[in-house]
């Protein structure tokens, strides 16, 4: 399809709004020595970067021995299986939990990533998986600039493909980036809401569930790109040993 205008005829792939930048992308960014050149290329081509070895066994079982006391002291929601349900901001309890956060490869790297130095935002316990579909934060997290914030995974035990991991979709952060005026347009119905909601405003409670419904619009362009990325690229199927 074409949309015509006075000048030229655009595809809509010609409109899409451009990825955001993975860094600052200067000369002195690209060639610094704060992280190792593979990791760095793994952030700019993947992005994202795996720090294997980043802890010790030891501090590792500690750690878990804090989270385990805390949830046999508190109801954390517990299923049929006896997993609990994830615990949000649990370092503000025991600030000893930040000693993952303050483990010197992570900060060299997000030192790097960041182009500044670190600070821990909130953090986040799971004792089982969310089962969410692929998603976006952005509606949620919007930093200046764009590129200084990440997460962090850590994973306290070894985990299988098929106790549903954490997963990311490799180069998606070179996929377009949806502001709500651009999900807006491909849904009639949701951008004549938002042009309402932004001339006569609302209460807090219809401000958040417009928020919900955008941020599955978000995640319904998401799963678009997604799924065309999918459907042009090759698959490799590997058995590990």
């Amino acid at each position: 399809m074409l949309i015509a205008t006075n000048q030229m005829n655009i595809s809509p792939e010609a409109m899409l709004p451009p990825p955001l930048p993975i860094g600052p992308e200067t000369s002195e960014w690209y060639g610094s020595n704060r992280a190792s050149n593979d990791l760095k290329q793994q952030w700019i081509e993947e992005g994202y970067s795996v720090l294997r070895g980043a802890y010790p066994v030891e501090k590792i079982k500690v750690y878990n021995e804090i989270v385990a006391q805390v949830r046999r002291d508190f109801d954390t929601g517990e299923d049929e299986f006896g997993y609990g349900d994830r615990i949000g901001q649990l370092h503000q309890r025991h600030p000893e939990l930040l000693e993952l956060a303050a483990t010197p490869a992570i900060l060299d790297f997000l030192r790097w990533a960041l182009n500044d130095d670190p600070v821990v935002f909130g953090s986040l316990n799971f004792e089982r998986g969310t089962e969410q579909e692929a998603h976006i934060d952005a509606i949620f997290f919007w930093p200046e600039p764009s590129y200084s914030i990440a997460g962090c995974w850590v994973a306290l035990e070894d985990i299988s493909v098929e106790a549903g991991p954490l997963f990311y979709v490799p180069q998606s952060h070179k996929w377009p980036f949806y502001l709500s005026e651009h999900v807006a347009e491909f849904e009639t119905e949701l951008a004549e809401k938002r042009k309402q909601l932004a001339a006569n405003g609302a209460s807090s409670e219809v401000l958040q569930e417009f928020a919900s419904e955008m941020g599955h619009a978000w995640t319904r362009r998401f799963l678009a790109i997604e799924k065309k990325d999918a459907e042009r690229a090759p698959a490799l199927v590997s058995e590990g040993r």
